[in-house]
C-alpha cells in the first residue's frame, strides 16, 4: 500500500491536508526514498538545479496519486495502483527531461561577417583620383578582387587596406582604407600621404597601429622621423590617437606623435 512506504512524511497525519502533504513533498530530499526506488535514486545525476527540479516534480506527481487515496473517509477513495505510480513518475520525469536547458548567456549584437570578396577593390574604386601636380590626375591602383586588407583581417574590429597609385614608386602618394567586420567605414585621414607602414605594436583586433614617415636626407635614408598613430573601433565609429603628417602642397606638416 503507497501509505505504509511513506513513514518519514506521515501520510496518515497528513492525509486531510492536501496542500501540506504538498509541501512536505516539496521540501524532502530525493535521497529519502532510495529504500522504496533505488533505481532511480541511483541513476540520478549529482547536483545541479535541474536535478533538484526534476526530484521536486516527479515527487509531486506521486504525491497527487498518492492523496487521491487518502480522503477522509478511508472506504470511499480508490487507493493508486503500483502502475499508476510507475506512470506518474515516467510521465513527470519525461516532462522534465524533453526540453533543453536554456543558455543564458547573451549574443554580441554583431550580425555574421560576410565580406564582398570584391570590398576592398570597391572601396579604392570609390575614391577619387589624386592630383599632386595640378591638372595630372594620377589614379588609384585598384586591388584584386578577394585581396585581403594589409592590417588584420577582413572580419576584425577594425582593419585597415594599404594602397597607391598606379605605376607607384616609393615616395608615391597612398592612403588607407578602413573596415570593421567586412564593410568599409571611410579613409583613415582625409588626405593623401606617403611613406606608410603598419605598426604591430600598437595594432589589436579592433585597432589599427600605422607609422608614418618624413623622410630625412633622400627617401630610403636612416635619419627620417616615424610618427605612430592608431586607429580604433569604439563601438559605433573610427577614433583616432595621434596624428600623422600632412602634405600641404610642396610641404609636409609634422604629425604629433613621434616613435
Amino acid at each position: 500500500m503507497v501509505a505504509d512506504r511513506w513513514p518519514a512524511v506521515g501520510l496518515g497525519k497528513y492525509g486531510n491536508h492536501g496542500s501540506t502533504v504538498g509541501s512536505v513533498f516539496l521540501d524532502e530530499s530525493p535521497d529519502m526514498f532510495a529504500g522504496w526506488m533505488p533505481g532511480w535514486c541511483e541513476s540520478m545525476p549529482s547536483g545541479g538545479d535541474v536535478v533538484v527540479r526534476n526530484a521536486r516534480i516527479v515527487l509531486s506527481a506521486i504525491a497527487v496519486l498518492a492523496l487521491a487515496g487518502c480522503g477522509s473517509d478511508a472506504g470511499t477513495g480508490a487507493r493508486p495502483t503500483p502502475s499508476a505510480v510507475a506512470t506518474a513518475v515516467t510521465t513527470a520525469a519525461a516532462a522534465t527531461t524533453s526540453s533543453p536547458v536554456q543558455s543564458t548567456v547573451a549574443g554580441s549584437g554583431e550580425q555574421e561577417c560576410k565580406p564582398d570578396p570584391a570590398v576592398v577593390r570597391n572601396a579604392a574604386a570609390s575614391l577619387s583620383p589624386v592630383e599632386v601636380v595640378p591638372g595630372k590626375p594620377w589614379k588609384w591602383a585598384l586591388p584584386a578582387v578577394g585581396a585581403n586588407p594589409t592590417v588584420n583581417g577582413i572580419c576584425s574590429g577594425l582593419s585597415a587596406a594599404l594602397i597607391s597609385i598606379e605605376g607607384a614608386t616609393a615616395s608615391s602618394p597612398m592612403q588607407v582604407l578602413l573596415f570593421h567586420r567586412g564593410g568599409y567605414v571611410g579613409t583613415a585621414e582625409p588626405t593623401w600621404n606617403s611613406f606608410i607602414s603598419p605598426d604591430p605594436a600598437h595594432t589589436t583586433d579592433d585597432s589599427v597601429g600605422l607609422r608614418f614617415k618624413i623622410p630625412g636626407s633622400c627617401d630610403a635614408c636612416a635619419d627620417g622621423t616615424f610618427y605612430c598613430v592608431q586607429y580604433r573601433w569604439d563601438g559605433a565609429k573610427v577614433v583616432e590617437s595621434g596624428r600623422p603628417p600632412r602634405v600641404l602642397g610642396a610641404t609636409v606638416e609634422p604629425g604629433t606623435t613621434k616613435c
